[in-house]
Parts: C-alpha cells; structure tokens; sequence
C-alpha cells in the first residue's frame, strides 16, 4: 500500500440531524420494512439510534401504505430528532413473493430499472445465446424508488451495442391486512422462536433498552391488532408499557362515529392504551397518528428531564393537517376536540399555535375514574 501524507476530504450527502438520546417514552415499533433492498430478516429486533441506522438494517420506501416501519423511522430520526428507537419488522419476502414473467427490457446508459419490490436474488438476465450473471455481468442496488440493474464492464453483456434483455424476477406482494397474522404472532414450541408481537417480551432483554410505547401503525386500528397489544402492555412478567392503537380512519369518518367505535369495541377500553383519531398530514405525507404521537411523547419526555410526567396534550405536532386514510381534511372546533377528549380519544385540534395534540386521558376514560388508570401521564 502506497504511503499517503496530507489531508483527504470527500463530500457526503446531507445526513440526519443527531437525534437526542431518550431515557422514557422509548418508542418500539411492528410492522413491515423493505428489508429485501439490504438482507435484512423478519421478526428480529433492531436497536436503532440514527436514521441511517435503521435503514441500514431494514431498507427504506416512500411507500408507506406498504412498509408502515419505513413512516417510523421517518417520523422519529427526522421530524422528532429522538433515538433510540426499536423495530420489528414482520414481512418475510420469502413468503409473501410473486413471480414476474420473463419480458423484454430496454437498457439505458448501462442500467434497467424494476420497481422497487423486485426481489435482488431472484433477477435474472437473458438473451438468445443464455443467461448472464449476477456479480460477473450486473449487479443490482436500490436508487430513489426504484431496483437498478446495472451492466458490468467486462462482462458478457456488450453494454456498447445490446441495447435490450430479458429480464425476470419475483417481486414482494402482500397487503397489511394479509399480514395481521404475522403482526400478532407467537411462539413456536419446535424452534423455541418468537415472532410478531410475542417478541414485546424479549425486546428489554436484547437490547438493554427499556420500551415503554408501543405501536404498529397500518395495524393497530384492527381489534384483534389492539387487544393483544393492550395484552402486551404488561410484558416479561414485571415490566409495563403503554400502547397506541389508531381508530380506523378509513371507516371512522366523522368525530361522532370516532367515539362510537371507540365506545363499541371492547379492544379500546384498556387503562395502558391509548386512541388517537384521525390521521395527520404534513405536506404531501400521510401519517398514523400513533406515529407521531409516539415521537412527540418521547420527545416531552426528554425535554422533561427524562421524567414522563407531563402528558403531550397541547404540544404542537409535525403537521399542517389532520386527514382521514383518503385524504380528506378534518377540522375540529374547540367543542368538538373536547368531546373526543371527554370519550378517551387523543385528537389534533388547530389553534394559534398550528396543530397541537389533545387529550390527556387513557382509552380507560369514561368507563374508569380512578385517576392511576385514565390519565395519560
């Protein structure tokens, strides 16, 4: 290796800015990530302390209707600036596939694109005289959206005068409510494994960080979602949690109905959960507001000396709207908010000083008035 004396540099693109580190309201997150861009597995959790570092270990999609974890680590690492944050993803790429079938491909500057839920390993490269292969004649990466298969120098592919392949793959293909099984989870008594939400129990004993929020937006408006996330509040038999779980904004349309639905469930009646209704907005981005409710608690935890005292009513959201799952807007007045708070419903209510969260009680709230039980904080 030549000697090298002096200064190098080399420019980077702009990164995150450092998340302060938080001692309370420690967010764990379920749901799916994309992790067939990097290797990555499911049902594993993840200890991330950055926003590249969470990416890293999952992938990352704008694509948040379908990779609900890829909306966390956004929410948290770049609207809220806490860390550390824990993941579980639960989508198996391996299971949950489709095949493509073989068709012809244009290559342009050296390079095809397929859509982002390609699957890397399953790619292949053709033409009349056979296939090609990966590492030897392309390879593969993930860009802005998009799976690139890039030519190789050097291969057998003639980059300067074949301007077309055959190109076939599988691609991911599920929908979240296909996966609420996964999300739920279990323990198999054959592998000794836990998968899905059973894995509440091993998360303090991974990772030495205690969670005590947990969500799985996409999810946690579906019943069954919710009450065996109440269940998981209490989790490693001595340690307690409180849970998010959204009321569905896709059905729930109206404040009267939010109330309804909250009311005529049993799975959002639980002292440890908490229910926020609608959705938020913050430009052309859509969020759960589990989501941001988490890193806004976290967030006041921190800024409270790590002390979960004081409860995130009245504190300003990352968000210049709140939406339904279709995009319409909802606006609330002052008697409006208050009647959702008076149900145990957490709402976001516009006032002076933009959109603010609303509501201090549990999901416990009408039905208990024991004040341990009702009171968010």
């Amino acid at each position: 290796m030549p000697d090298f004396y002096g200064v190098k540099t080399k420019e980077v693109e702009t990164s995150v800015n450092t998340p302060v580190v938080a001692t309370s309201g420690i967010t764990i997150a379920f749901g799916t990530a994309p992790i067939h861009q990097v290797d990555g597995t499911a049902n594993e959790i993840i200890l991330a302390n950055s926003y590249d570092e969470a990416v890293s270990a999952l992938g990352y999609s704008d694509d948040w209707d379908h990779y609900t974890l890829c909306e966390v680590i956004y929410s948290h690492f770049k609207l809220y600036g806490v860390a550390p944050l824990l993941l579980v993803n639960v989508l198996d790429p391996d299971k949950h596939k489709q095949a493509v079938t073989g068709a012809t491909m244009q290559i342009a500057n050296g390079q095809i694109a397929l859509p982002e839920e390609a699957l890397p390993d399953t790619i292949q490269l053709s033409k009349d005289e056979g296939s090609y292969k990966a590492g030897t004649d392309y390879d593969v990466f993930f860009n802005n959206g998009q799976c690139i298969v890039e030519i190789l120098p050097g291969g057998a592919i003639d980059r300067a005068n074949l301007t077309s392949v055959t190109v076939a793959y599988s691609k991911v293909n599920f929908t979240l409510s296909e996966l609420t099984t996964e999300l739920i989870g279990g323990y198999n008594v054959t592998t000794g494994k836990s998968t899905g939400l059973e894995l509440m129990d091993m998360a303090y004993f991974k990772t030495g960080i205690l969670p005590d929020l947990l969500i799985a937006p996409g999810f946690s408006q579906n019943p069954a979602v919710a009450a065996v996330m109440a269940a998981k509040t209490t989790f490693s038999t001595v340690l307690s949690a409180h849970c998010i779980c959204d009321i569905d904004t896709s059905t729930v349309k109206t404040y009267e109905r939010a109330a309804e639905a909250k009311a005529g469930s049993g799975s959002f009646q639980n002292n440890e959960q908490i229910t926020p209704w609608p959705m938020l907005g913050l430009g052309d981005k859509k969020f759960r507001y589990s989501t941001q409710l988490a890193g806004a608690m976290c967030a006041l935890d921190y800024d409270n000396g790590g002390i979960p005292s004081k409860v995130a009513s009245n504190k300003v959201l990352k968000a210049d709207s709140a939406i339904l799952e279709d995009g319409t807007e909802v606006l609330l007045d002052l008697t409006q908010a208050n009647y959702l708070r008076h149900q145990g419903i957490v709402t976001a209510y516009r006032f002076v000083n933009g959109f603010t969260s609303w509501g201090a009680f549990t999901a416990a709230w009408p039905n208990s008035n024991d004040p341990k039980d009702v009171f968010i904080n």
